[in-house]
């Protein structure tokens, strides 16, 4: 799998009273991860006037992550590119090892910074996505 590999520490303000990381700071994390590579796409030719916006998130919990000082890894790839919209999926690991937290889809939208109206992807930022396509998932 071509993922871009970030890390996140656990906040001790992401615990929650039942001892364990709350939904919500995975979110956090994930968005570690998407910046990343929607960063690494910004040195791909672009027009100025279309963004991307997050159209919908998908989270498989699997099991708790307790608070520690070791920060995880967070792997992003993408999963699918369509025509005005694609999906990047990642995962919330040990950053050795194969105990996965949790795994999440997220669905960004190309739109116009105008009108809000979905655009169509262009073919430089299509080809750098292509990169990061996943092969093989576990």
């Amino acid at each position: 799998m071509p993922a871009l590999r970030t890390s996140a520490q656990v906040r001790w303000s992401d615990m929650d009273a039942l001892g364990h990381v709350h939904n919500a700071a995975f979110l956090q994390y994930f968005e570690l991860g998407r910046a990343a590579m929607v960063l690494s796409l910004l040195d791909v030719p672009h027009h100025s006037t279309a963004s991307l916006v997050v159209r919908r998130h998908e989270i498989d919990y699997l099991r708790p992550l307790i608070y520690r000082p070791e920060p995880v890894a967070v792997d992003t790839w993408v999963d699918r590119v369509g025509t005005t919209s694609f999906t990047l999926a990642g995962q919330v690991r040990e950053p050795e090892g194969e105990v996965v937290y949790a795994r999440i889809a997220t669905v960004l939208v190309a739109v116009d910074t105008g009108t809000g109206a979905a655009v169509t992807i262009g073919d430089p930022i299509r080809r750098a996505l292509a990169g990061y396509l996943a092969d093989d998932v576990a």
